[in-house]
């Protein structure tokens, strides 16, 4: 898994922080994961069904957004939140984000 020691080595790989400003509070990091638990994070995402995916987009209007983007989200899928947990134990008391593409 990857709690505890495992996620603090991960952290410690990277200046998470560094990365974090330079990017404006956005970091990109390339296999992060180790190839056993980004295998199994995608094997878990791509079992989703259709149903609990929820298209999101916008066009590009600088009153409420200032990119055209468009994705497909899910908040509430089985196994999610503990993936989301593996990810915030990385950075405990931040807002966390996971995307996979």
């Amino acid at each position: 898994g990857l709690c505890g020691h495992d996620a603090s080595l991960l952290s410690g790989r990277y200046d998470i922080e560094q990365l974090l400003e330079d990017g404006n509070g956005l970091a990109k990091i390339s296999n992060f994961l180790p190839e056993k638990v980004a295998d199994g994070a995608l094997e878990l995402i791509e079992s989703y069904p259709e149903e609990v995916w929820n298209e999101t987009a916008a066009d590009r209007d600088p009153a409420t957004n200032n990119i055209v983007h468009k994705f497909w989200s899910t908040k509430q899928a089985p196994g999610l939140s503990e993936l989301v947990r593996a990810i915030s134990v990385i950075m405990p008391g931040r807002l966390h984000t996971f995307s996979a593409g």
